[in-house]
């Protein structure tokens, strides 16, 4: 019988399976985009290699982070006044 994580908290990504399904959306994307271009194995395999990076990239750093990167150089298209910039603490009142 295998033993399964359950998640920690509340906000953690279900699990599909041995895999979270924030990974299986990941293999998934890869696959499809291997079946547009009739390659899926290298779609699949591509998938596969990128669950690695990207479980790297979400323990080591906050949820959000690339968001408010792109907002904050301007490439985020939401500029609306309610959006608080990450870095500045101070918010004045309009």
């Amino acid at each position: 019988m295998t033993d399964y994580e359950l998640p920690a908290a509340q906000d953690d990504p279900p699990y599909m399976g041995p895999i979270r399904s924030d990974d299986f959306f990941t293999i998934a994307s890869a696959f499809w985009l291997g079946f547009f271009l009739d390659q899926m194995t290298f779609g699949f395999l591509l998938g596969l290699a990128l669950v690695w990076p990207s479980r790297k990239f979400r323990s080591a750093y906050p949820d959000g982070v690339v968001g408010h990167y792109l907002w904050s150089v301007g490439l985020f298209p939401n500029r609306a006044r309610g959006i608080v910039h990450p870095f500045i603490r101070r918010i004045h009142a309009a």
